[in-house]
Parts: C-alpha cells; sequence; structure tokens
C-alpha cells in the first residue's frame, strides 16, 4: 500500500499486563504495592505493548527507581533472579521508537522488597532493650554482691571491736582483782586483831 504511512514518531503505549513471583500470579495489597518475598527467586514481569506496527521487533528498558538497576530486552517479558536490596521500588520501562529515540518511561507498578526479620527496626529495638536489661540486672547483682561483701566486712568487723572490748575488759579485771586480793587478805587480818569497839576500828 503505497498510501500508507508509518509514523517514525510514535509513542508506543506500554501497559502492565501480569506479575508473577516463581511462577505464580502476584496481586497488589490494599495501597496497590506489590510486595515480593525476600526469599523470592524469580520475578517475572509482563506488559502489552500497543503501537500500529505490530510486526515491528520492539525493545525494552525497564527501570527500577532510585537508580538501582536498568534492565533491557527484546521481550515483553522481564525476569529478575537476583532481588535488589529491601525497600520500596517503583518499576518503570520505555520503549525503543522506530526513529532510534526512547520513549518517555512510564510507571508499571511499584513494588515492595521486606528487611530480613533480624534487621527490621522492631527487633533491633527489642534487642537493645533486651540487653539493656540484662546489662542492668548483672550490674544490680554485681552492687548488691559488694554491698552485702561489704554489710559481711562491717558485721566481722563490728564482731572483732567487740570480742577485742569483752577481753580488753576481762584483763583489766583480772589485772584489778590481783593486787586487791593481794591487799583484802592482811586488811582483814589487820581488822581480825583490832578490837571492834576501838575508836580506831574503820566504820563505814
Amino acid at each position: 500500500d503505497s498510501s500508507y504511512v508509518i509514523d517514525s514518531s510514535e509513542n508506543p503505549v506500554v501497559s502492565l499486563y501480569s506479575v508473577s513471583i516463581d511462577n505464580e500470579e502476584a496481586s497488589t495489597n490494599s495501597k496497590g504495592i506489590y510486595i515480593i518475598p525476600r526469599e523470592c527467586r524469580k520475578l517475572s514481569i509482563e506488559v502489552s505493548i500497543q503501537e500500529k506496527d505490530i510486526f515491528r521487533d520492539k525493545k525494552l528498558r525497564f527501570y527500577l527507581s532510585d537508580d538501582k538497576g536498568m534492565f533491557e530486552t527484546k521481550s515483553p517479558i522481564l525476569s529478575i533472579r537476583q532481588m535488589p536490596a529491601p525497600g520500596t521500588y517503583d518499576m518503570s520501562v520505555s520503549c525503543l521508537k522506530r526513529n532510534g529515540e526512547w520513549s518517555t518511561p512510564v510507571t508499571l507498578m511499584t513494588m515492595k522488597i521486606p528487611q530480613l526479620w533480624y534487621l527490621t527496626w522492631w527487633f533491633i529495638s527489642c534487642g537493645i532493650l533486651f540487653i539493656l536489661l540484662i546489662t542492668s540486672t548483672i550490674f544490680g547483682m554485681v552492687i548488691r554482691h559488694k554491698d552485702n561483701r561489704l554489710k559481711e566486712a562491717m558485721r566481722v568487723h563490728d564482731q572483732k571491736v567487740y570480742e577485742e572490748k569483752v577481753k580488753l575488759l576481762i584483763n583489766i579485771s583480772h589485772e584489778l582483782r590481783t593486787p586487791l586480793t593481794l591487799i583484802m587478805a592482811p586488811l582483814k587480818r589487820i581488822l581480825k586483831s583490832m578490837d571492834s569497839e576501838s575508836e580506831e576500828y574503820p566504820t563505814l
């Protein structure tokens, strides 16, 4: 058909057709986000391309947001076998036009790759709280142990002081009793030899 004119600047219309995770069709959550598990081995994204020239081989470029990756393919199905780091990404796509230019990227989908459970904020917070609790418990036990040792040392010291005082009083009593005994014996003899009626007889 010599009158048929091909528009080389035509922008192909690319739209999302399906998403599958490990060969099983995926669905979005209530917010329209695809949740991709960390253990996913294969993520397949299929698009449909609408263009007047349906027989032209079309080359596609898929982009992940924040420059996390770019995939180029001649197939309308993109297969990703190595998942990017945990986070939320927008997947965009552009198509190579007949004139050699790439069409403006359009957003196909938003996907989220959850963080590993042991790297989530709540697990790290619980771990920090647990460590603080254990540390404070051990610190309290050490303080109580030192306090008990100090109390025991003070009790032993007080006991020794008390024993020393008793021993000192016993020694003083013994030292005083010996000379008093030596004085009392001759004093009794003198009193016995004196007349109780005498004026020199001591009276209390």
